[in-house]
């Protein structure tokens, strides 16, 4: 290259830019450093690819969050790490298990957090994915639940219900919560619905004892003087616990009462009716942590504390028109 930038009269760093494409020198400048290049024979070395380890931390069975949604974008991250020169491996972490070591032993470049309990400061770049995270050290790429809400309120008020109950569940407690519980009431005023907190049953319980909150939470909308039309879960993993709850109170669905779920995962296809719901864009959201954690290890560019995708709304058969 010295060659080339001797024989054009130019510096290196000229031939350089040039011939990588980051600067377009005048059209005299280009032709004498292309006729230095057939001068002198020279060819642009080959850049070696930087293949790096990537780990995705997945919440194991017993910390409660190892769900359909997690393997699925486990598997878009270990399938399209390839397009960003990773090699991403999975690994399933309990509350005693240490990430420090694993990085070491594997010599991992970047981490992928699908659980934010162990989503500590570590000295290599990481990313968030599917969890909301305050004041995290990482950038957040999450599903805009938010807009989910709005899209199932829009859609409940459409078939006429003005009654509209709402279950929080237990990812809406705790200082990293996601972002539905303080905004419930927003989103029942957004959307022209009348709000009171009778229709929102908020009850902390951990992960797997959802069934007796369940209870509790349709016993105190069953025995409200207005019933509810509509009930919203903050995720589908509830809606067979709903469903049977109503069967005990011979209630059918959608005639008596209609239930919408969020997350779409599989069950909500197999209910009897199946379950209206909002799809995560899974995914996308996958691709786009591998581009975020990309960009923050090659320094390209400041990446933002935190990235939404807009879900799409699934409608099926447990919302009826009142």
């Amino acid at each position: 290259m010295r060659d080339v930038a001797r024989d054009a009269g130019v510096s290196p760093a000229t031939v350089s830019k040039m011939i990588n494409g980051r600067d377009f020198p005048t059209d005299a400048v280009r032709n004498r450093i292309l006729a230095a290049i057939t001068k002198t024979g020279y060819k642009k070395r080959k850049t070696v690819k930087v293949v790096r380890n990537i780990l995705c931390v997945c919440p194991s069975d017993e910390a409660g969050g190892n769900t359909p949604h997690s393997i699925q974008m486990a598997r878009v991250l270990e399938s399209s790490g390839k397009k960003w020169n990773f090699i991403v491996s999975t690994t399933f972490l309990s509350g005693q298990d240490s990430i420090y070591s694993i990085i070491r032993e594997r010599k991992i470049a970047g981490v992928v957090f699908m659980v934010n309990d162990f989503a500590h400061k570590i000295p290599i770049p990481a990313v968030i994915l599917n969890e909301y995270v305050d004041d995290s050290f990482y950038p957040c790429v999450d599903c805009d639940d938010i807009s989910g809400l709005f899209k199932i309120f829009d859609f409940l008020k459409e078939c006429g219900h003005r009654r509209i109950a709402y279950f929080c569940d237990c990812r809406m407690s705790g200082k990293n919560s996601k972002p539905r519980k303080s905004r419930i009431p927003g989103i029942y005023e957004r959307s022209g619905i009348e709000y009171s907190d009778e229709l929102l049953w908020n009850e902390d319980f951990k992960f797997g004892e959802h069934r007796p909150v369940i209870r509790r939470a349709v016993r105190h909308f069953l025995d409200l003087k207005e019933r509810p039309t509509a009930i919203v879960l903050a995720g589908d993993i509830y809606a067979p616990c709903f469903y049977e709850e109503m069967r005990l109170n011979n209630l059918r669905i959608p005639e008596d009462i209609s239930i919408v779920g969020f997350d779409d995962f599989p069950i909500a296809d197999m209910l009897h009716p199946p379950l209206t719901t909002v799809r995560k864009p899974l995914d996308a959201m996958a691709e786009e942590a591998l581009r975020v954690l990309y960009e923050s290890i090659e320094s390209v560019r400041t990446v933002p504390g935190k990235i939404l995708l807009t879900p799409e709304l699934v409608v099926r058969e447990s919302v009826k028109n009142v």
